[in-house]
């Protein structure tokens, strides 16, 4: 979990990654895109504000190429980013703590 502050507002992002079936993650996400059936990984980014989730976004890893978590996360959160914040302030705060806290 990676918390930081906007207008002194706290946020918290999360972030999960999973391998499921297709039909799950058509059916219980936004994803609504023409997926191959099968197992499919991907990553979740969840932006909160207590416990009210703001912004959710998906990455999800073509069945030829070879999962990687960091990408994931990236992909990821910019959609997360871009559903939670309408303002470049709060994107860059958001950048900035994933980016300090995941040094690689």
């Amino acid at each position: 979990m990676i918390v930081f502050k906007v207008n002194d507002i706290e946020h918290k992002i999360l972030f999960w990654h999973r391998t499921t079936d297709t039909t799950w993650l058509s059916k219980n996400t936004i994803v609504k895109t023409f997926l191959h059936p099968g197992k499919r990984r991907f990553t979740e980014a969840s932006i909160m504000v207590g416990d009210m989730t703001v912004g959710t976004g998906y990455s999800i890893c073509h069945p030829s190429d070879n999962f990687s978590k960091k990408i994931g996360r990236k992909l990821a959160l910019k959609d997360a980013c871009d559903l939670a914040f309408v303002d470049k302030e709060g994107k860059s705060m958001a950048w900035q703590a994933y980016l300090e806290a995941c040094k690689i």
